[in-house]
């Protein structure tokens, strides 16, 4: 998870087309060499967008033994983890499932008649607040 993470650096990937959201694929790929070297790279595979970056270990960056202990700690916790992405990916599924279907015609149809026949009810019944 991002509250264990520890910043080594940063990228952009920028210059993607507007989409809706659900639509865009980004595959991240995370790569991990003998020496230490963190490869990173994102392609945005609607567009073929790609960036890279590669961290090396610096001085200033987490030591061998601290790098060894994340590798342990995240083989520890990596079912736990795949649970929660198991989680994420079936809310975003459902997410976007939900915006394609409002965003469809035959739903904005539905939804424009739903608001026209509950106007008078509403209107001749001022006290009515309303469903939060």
């Amino acid at each position: 998870m991002t509250k264990d993470s520890h910043l080594q650096s940063k990228f952009e990937l920028t210059g993607i087309s507007p989409a809706p959201r659900g639509i865009s694929q980004i595959e991240e790929t995370f790569d991990v060499d003998a020496k230490g070297i963190l490869n990173v790279s994102a392609l945005e595979k609607g567009c073929g967008k790609v960036e890279k970056i590669t961290i090396t270990n610096n001085k200033d960056q987490l030591s061998k033994k601290e790098i060894e202990k994340m590798v342990h700690e995240m083989k520890k916790f990596k079912t736990e983890e795949e649970r929660h992405w198991e989680k994420v990916a079936v809310k975003n599924s459902l997410e976007a499932c939900f915006f394609k279907m409002k965003a469809s015609p035959e739903m904005k149809a539905k939804l424009t008649m739903a608001k026209v026949a509950r106007a008078p009810w509403r209107v001749s019944s001022p006290g009515w607040k309303g469903i939060s």
